[in-house]
C-alpha cells in the first residue's frame, strides 16, 4: 500500500522529411495527468519550426529538460510550485546560428491538469549562447486566471500558486486569485570539461481582483525561488545531457558525479 511509481514512460517518436511527431504517456500519473506529450513539427528552416500539440509551455530551463536528463531525482521546488506544465498549443522555435535558440507560442492554458490552470496565455524562451561554455537563458509567460463563481451553495476553489517541497510538504496554501497571472525567468549554465553550474531564477506574480471580503481587490501576490547546482564527473569526461565514460569506474560501474544543489522559494504579497 506504500509503494508509489514514480515515472512511467511509454511513447513513440519519428521524423519523415521535415515533418517530426512524438507520443508519450506516463500511466503511473494519476487520471487525467497520463498524457506528457502528443505533438507534430514542421521544419520550414533551421532558424524556423512549427510545433502543434500537448507540450511543455517554455518556461524554465529545468522544466524544460526531460526528467531523465536532469542532475537530481527531484525538480526544484521553485519550478514545481511556480511553473507552468503542458497545456495544448502553437509554437514557433528554432536555432539562429550557433549563438541563439527561441521558442515563442500561444497555449490554450499552462497547465491542463492542474486545478489552477490558467485562461489563454502566451509564453516564450531565449537562449543566448555567447560562448561554447556559456548559456545566457531567459523565459516570460502572461495569461488571465478566471476565479470560481462565488455564492450561496457554491463552493470555489483557490486557483492560485503554491508552495511545495521537495518531500511534498506544503508550506503554502493556494489563494484564491483572479485576473493576469505573469512569470518570468532568468539562467545560466557554465560547462566545462567535467565541472558544470546551473543557476536560476523565476517569479511568478497573480492578481487578486474583487477577492476581498466585500469584493474589494487585495494586492498581489507573488512567489520567488531560486536555485544554484553544481555537478562534477569524477571520471574526468566531459559533461554532456548523455554521459558515456571513456574511462568507467573499475572498469565496469560508469561514471560518479558529485552534485550539490542549494535553493529558496518564497510567497508575500506585493503592495504598490
Amino acid at each position: 500500500d506504500e509503494f508509489e511509481w514514480r515515472r512511467l514512460r511509454v511513447g513513440i517518436e519519428g521524423e519523415w522529411r521535415r515533418l517530426s511527431f512524438e507520443l508519450e504517456a506516463d500511466p503511473a500519473f494519476d487520471e487525467g495527468d497520463e498524457l506528457k506529450d502528443a505533438w507534430v513539427s514542421l521544419r520550414l528552416a533551421r532558424a524556423l519550426q512549427v510545433r502543434g500539440g500537448y507540450m511543455k509551455v517554455p518556461v524554465s530551463a529545468e522544466y524544460l529538460t526531460s526528467a531523465g536528463k536532469t542532475d537530481f531525482v527531484e525538480r526544484s521546488a521553485a519550478v514545481d510550485s511556480l511553473g507552468p506544465a503542458r497545456d495544448w498549443g502553437v509554437v514557433l522555435h528554432g536555432e539562429i546560428g550557433r549563438a541563439a535558440e527561441y521558442q515563442a507560442g500561444v497555449f490554450e492554458g499552462d497547465g491542463r491538469a492542474s486545478d489552477g490552470r490558467g485562461e489563454t496565455t502566451a509564453a516564450g524562451r531565449l537562449v543566448l549562447k555567447p560562448a561554447r561554455w556559456l548559456d545566457l537563458g531567459g523565459s516570460f509567460s502572461v495569461g488571465d486566471v478566471a476565479a470560481d463563481p462565488a455564492g450561496p451553495d457554491l463552493d470555489p476553489e483557490p486557483k492560485g500558486l503554491g508552495g511545495r517541497s521537495a518531500t511534498g510538504f506544503r508550506f503554502f496554501p493556494p489563494l484564491f486569485v483572479d485576473g493576469r497571472r505573469v512569470r518570468w525567468g532568468a539562467d545560466a549554465r557554465v560547462q566545462s570539461g567535467p565541472l558544470s553550474v546551473w543557476g536560476e531564477y523565476l517569479q511568478a506574480r497573480e492578481e487578486r481582483l474583487g477577492q476581498g471580503p466585500t469584493f474589494e481587490d487585495l494586492p498581489d501576490v507573488r512567489g520567488d525561488g531560486w536555485s544554484v547546482s553544481a555537478t562534477w564527473l569524477l571520471t574526468g569526461d566531459t559533461k554532456r545531457r548523455t554521459i558515456r565514460p571513456r574511462r568507467p569506474v573499475f572498469g565496469g560501474p560508469g561514471a560518479i558525479e558529485l552534485a550539490a544543489r542549494y535553493e529558496q522559494l518564497r510567497f508575500d504579497d506585493v503592495r504598490n
